[in-house]
């Protein structure tokens, strides 16, 4: 409560009111700029002491009207003593790295978890043993899931689908162990009905994965589709463009694929109308793509 800080003459309470009064304030204006300067210099001055309990666990800290809702954590100083931040502090965007099988067990003691809306993991095993059975369910209020380079193990496909997947917004898929069967539960199952914007990235060296994403994409809500650092080529794309769901796209993200040439690239990619956001960067592209594109 800002106000009962304020009382106590504690300046963490300012620091709250500051960012309620910023989310109203229209930006640019006068008192936003002075709500701005005020918001900083408090920070300047105190921010190392608001972090002092979380110093060796958390990274890139965001206040959220004058908490912490966003962080970075480094797990091995995290997971011991959890409860340190997510007790304090209404945590809803979460990051971790280097995750095992253990660390999972660790995470599904903690009820915290269901305020979560975002959560990255990267380079991580997913593992939901009988200690970690319950993850899922704690995770379920999820709108947004980034998985960068982490391995599924024993079916944490199939409950991240049923008990995860059907409440995001957002869902990155970057899976090192990806199967065609595990990938068919966000191309054309009904899994990820309020997804609009899926990246997958990193797919396994398999043909028949680009394929599937090519043949049975079927998720007319997307609305933004990153496919970057996978084997996409010209004739991928000929068949890609055919989909319905890609007609539909307002940003698409092929960098770092297979496209070599010139405005055929943009040939194979078709009509696509709607479309505000093209990521083509990190190919070995002609000039004559560049001339096209303008």
């Amino acid at each position: 409560d800002g106000e009962a800080l304020t009382k106590a003459f504690d300046p963490r309470g300012d620091f709250i009111t500051i960012e309620c009064d910023l989310e109203s304030a229209p930006v640019a204006s006068p008192g936003w700029t002075e709500l701005r300067r005020r918001r900083g210099e408090l920070l300047a001055k105190h921010a190392k002491t608001w972090l002092a309990p979380y110093a060796k666990m958390v990274r890139y800290p965001v206040f959220r009207r004058g908490m912490l809702e966003d962080v970075y954590v480094d797990a091995k100083h995290f997971l011991p003593a959890m409860g340190t931040l997510l007790e304090r502090e209404p945590v809803t965007s979460l990051g971790l790295s280097g995750l095992t099988a253990a660390d999972m067990e660790t995470l599904a003691t903690r009820a915290e978890l269901s305020r979560l809306q975002k959560l990255t993991l990267r380079s991580s095993d997913l593992y939901f043993s009988q200690g970690a059975k319950d993850l899922p369910a704690r995770l379920s209020g999820l709108r947004r899931l980034l998985l960068d380079q982490c391995t599924f193990q024993l079916g944490v496909d199939h409950a991240l689908a049923e008990q995860v997947y059907q409440n995001l917004e957002e869902l990155t898929l970057g899976v090192k162990t990806l199967t065609a069967d595990q990938l068919s539960l966000v191309t054309s199952q009904g899994y990820i009905k309020k997804v609009t914007s899926l990246a997958m990235p990193w797919l396994p060296g398999i043909r028949d994965l680009v394929e599937e994403i090519a043949q049975q994409l079927r998720q007319p809500q997307l609305r933004r589709l990153d496919l970057a650092k996978n084997h996409f080529n010209v004739e991928a794309l000929e068949r890609f463009a055919t989909n319905k769901t890609i007609a539909n796209l307002r940003g698409l993200g092929m960098a770092s694929n297979l496209l070599y040439g010139g405005a055929a690239v943009l040939a194979a990619l078709g009509a696509l109308p709607h479309l505000e956001d093209l990521d083509l960067s990190t190919n070995k592209l002609a000039p004559a793509t560049g001339a096209a594109i303008a």
